[in-house]
């Protein structure tokens, strides 16, 4: 799914695998696959609490920037795919709101080298994803399983599905200059024309 469907991937691409240690069953199902299609893994590991250790030692210049290597890596690869996998959902709660928004701003020429790209991102069940969800780990993985249609013998044609449906919905509003949406408690009013 992720490899056909999601990215679409091709002999001889590379795609950057942006993930956590946590999720390396699931990576290795990835590498494997890629692989097969002869196309090139780029993997990028994260150990569990590196984002912590980042904000907790980096220096400001490291806050502000993001390495030349990260983005001539970003520019090379033909595709990108980011599998969010944590085991604390709440490793960066104490860490500076400030600190964090001039991470993003520094993140922008590496957002920018990815546009035009095929991406994806998407998660892997871990405990902590489970608890905060209300749910055992056995209940996410059923949860997600579900929800990505891989219950289903054919979970492509299952997508292909809701691409059909959207299209639909795609034509209807196409034509739309406003879209309103009322219920219980609701009551919100977008101007949509010129949007894609």
């Amino acid at each position: 799914l992720l490899c056909d469907y999601c990215l679409e991937i091709k002999a001889g691409a590379s795609l950057m695998l942006d993930t956590s240690t946590e999720s390396l069953p699931l990576v290795r199902e990835i590498h494997n696959a890629l692989l097969e299609r002869n196309a090139y893994p780029i993997l990028k590991l994260e150990y569990p609490e590196q984002r912590s250790d980042f904000y907790a030692h980096a220096s400001d210049a490291m806050i502000d920037s993001v390495s030349r290597v990260e983005i001539a890596q970003m520019q090379a690869v033909d595709a990108y795919l980011a599998i969010r996998a944590s085991i604390n959902s709440t490793a960066l709660s104490s860490v500076d709101p400030e600190k964090q928004t001039r991470v993003l701003r520094a993140n922008k020429e590496l957002r920018q080298a990815r546009e035009g790209k095929p991406w994806c991102v998407t998660l892997y069940p871990t405990q902590a994803y489970a608890q905060d969800a209300g749910m055992s780990l056995a209940q996410l993985e059923q949860f997600m399983f579900g929800a990505m249609f891989l219950d289903r013998t054919d979970p492509i044609a299952a997508w292909g599905e809701i691409r059909a449906m959207q299209a639909e919905l795609i034509k209807k509003l196409e034509k739309a200059k406003i879209v309103k949406l009322e219920a219980n408690g609701t009551d919100l009013t977008l101007e949509v024309s010129n949007r894609i």
